[in-house]
């Protein structure tokens, strides 16, 4: 199999949600369910994964590496959180400079 840019993406954020370590990665999922629990009442399931990072952080919790955000998507996705809406929007986050950002579905 050839090595291409995706897989090796894909391996770097896998090897960063490791290093965070368990603790985060279950902190980060149970304060993700509490944030689409209140979306969802709010009726406003829609989200980019940077509000729900600041509302993470807002809690304390904070990986060790800002890489593992990267990874964290598709963790949340399997654990059956959110859904891909297949849309973008543009980030508010400055040091994202606007580039365009996947937007979720709380399940």
């Amino acid at each position: 199999m050839q090595v291409t840019g995706e897989i090796l993406k894909e391996r770097g954020q896998q090897q960063s949600l490791f290093k965070s370590g368990d603790d985060w990665k279950s902190r980060s999922l149970a304060a993700l369910s509490d944030f689409c629990r209140q979306r969802k009442i709010a009726g406003c399931a829609k989200f980019m994964l940077e509000e729900f990072r600041v509302y993470a952080e807002s809690l304390g919790i904070i990986p060790d590496s800002v890489n593992s955000w990267g990874g964290f998507p598709r963790m949340a996705e399997r654990s059956r959180l959110i859904n891909c809406t297949g849309t973008v929007g543009k980030s508010a986050r400055v040091p994202a400079r606007a580039r365009r950002s996947l937007i979720w579905e709380a399940i």
